[in-house]
């Protein structure tokens, strides 16, 4: 095969040579026949142009005024083949809209809009952590931001509306039922969605989280917690001294990332500053780390929590695990934890502390969010009061330090969800949206 290669790339060149060197003869005969019929008829042009120059003052008159007439002739045909253009894109867009789109925002959203396109314009904004997995490169791709519906989102959407439903689905509820009575459904404590790899499962998470942030959930998001422990970026979310974790001063025997800790907490108080500042404190904290004088009163607010990881950078980490533990207190506000590559918070880490390596369950950015035990049940004081904590599984694995099988890593979870794959409908309709959409609108 890779001599059959060589020798096809050989007759290949082979004929570029020739055609390059018959152009090359065809060129130079031609350049010589030209400049032997200029100095021939050199004499005879130089009178021409003194004897016509009245004539040609005229014939260019005429012309200019002819171009003039044949370039508006031009442009009226212009606008009129551009309006006849837009009119059959009116007509062909009306047509697919119903097949490819759906109107309905995300709390109307029923399994008759399964496999459509819903336009999402403010995720990026909404999802300040931004957006896990490979939308973003679709958004970018297509140039629009489009979630496409599946089965499993049209479920998760309906539980979460039925655990905390938003006033307008409840308008709708009273006005069929004629009472305020609604009987709330409970949620699973966790959802785990496992799936091969590119089935859709990060798409559901952004989705997911963009529904409850737009509802008034407080959502705390992990979106790429696969780069937390890994050698590429573990620096980067390190410290500034090059550091890629530093022991806690308060708990010694566990290790930060400070800037990876602030930058969670940046996103979070962005999301949800306003709701957390009205929230109390409910567990005990040893030095009175998160508390504030204001007015005369002590002060004991959520937001005081970042406030200190802000701060003081080197407490970060201790921050955001604590504003993880509160939220799962809290039972003003629905609380969802959301976390995308679930399975890689227990790989091994390429991190090494005085000759010991730093286990993941000592990091405590990865500790933040690793809700199962052992025997693949969750931990009790991990559970979440007023909400569940929605987990996918990621399928590429690129940390050389795993050394089994990745699967084997994480525990057992009874609960998991299959992500079905696209069916074969789901796949025209993505096909014609891509096409529909971009190689014919743009």
């Amino acid at each position: 095969m890779a001599m059959a290669f060589r020798s096809s790339v050989y007759v290949g060149l082979g004929i570029g040579h020739r055609v390059h060197t018959g152009f090359a003869l065809l060129n130079s005969s031609k350049l010589l026949y030209q400049q032997s019929f200029k100095r021939r008829n050199n004499i005879a042009w130089v009178q021409s142009q003194r004897f016509c120059s009245i004539k040609n003052k005229n014939k260019n008159a005429n012309a200019n005024a002819k171009k003039n007439r044949s370039q508006n002739r031009s442009h009226n045909k212009k606008d009129a083949a551009a309006e006849n253009s837009e009119n059959i894109k009116d007509v062909r867009l009306s047509a697919l809209y119903p097949k490819l789109y759906t109107s309905n925002p995300f709390t109307k959203i029923t399994f008759s809009d399964v496999g459509k396109y819903l336009e999402t314009p403010d995720a990026e904004n909404i999802i300040c952590e931004g957006l896990c997995g490979e939308t973003e490169m679709e958004f970018s791709a297509t140039g629009k931001s489009y979630i496409q519906i599946r089965e499993q989102t049209v479920t998760l959407l309906q539980k979460l509306e039925s655990f905390a439903p938003t006033s307008t689905s409840q308008q709708s509820k009273v006005e069929k039922k004629g009472n305020n009575n609604h009987e709330r459904m409970n949620l699973e404590p966790m959802i785990l969605v496992e799936g091969m790899r590119g089935c859709g499962k990060s798409t559901l998470l952004n989705a997911v989280v963009l529904y409850a942030r737009e509802n008034g959930w407080l959502v705390m998001f992990a979106r790429n917690p696969r780069d937390w422990i890994s050698e590429k970026y573990g620096f980067v979310l390190g410290t500034e001294t090059g550091a890629a974790v530093v022991r806690s001063q308060i708990t010694t025997d566990r290790f930060g990332q400070p800037n990876l800790a602030v930058s969670l907490l940046k996103d979070i108080q962005k999301a949800h500053g306003d709701k957390l500042q009205n929230l109390e404190q409910k567990r005990e904290y040893l030095h009175q780390l998160y508390q504030r004088e204001k007015e005369g009163k002590i002060e004991k607010k959520l937001t005081t929590i970042i406030e200190r990881g802000l701060k003081f950078p080197i407490h970060a980490s201790n921050c955001l695990f604590d504003l993880r533990m509160e939220l799962g207190l809290v039972s003003e506000y629905p609380v969802l934890i959301v976390c995308d590559q679930f399975n890689s918070l227990y790989w091994p880490t390429p991190y090494w502390y005085q000759g010991n390596q730093v286990t993941s369950e000592q990091l405590l950015t990865t500790s933040t969010f690793r809700c199962l035990d052992e025997d693949g049940n969750i931990r009790h004081d991990y559970k979440i009061r007023n909400g569940t904590i929605l987990c996918a599984t990621t399928k590429s694995f690129d940390s050389p330090f795993l050394g089994k099988a990745a699967e084997e890593y994480t525990p057992f979870y009874r609960n998991s969800t299959l992500y079905e794959p696209f069916n074969d409908n789901q796949v025209c309709i993505y096909w014609s949206f891509v096409c529909d959409t971009v190689d014919y609108l743009t």
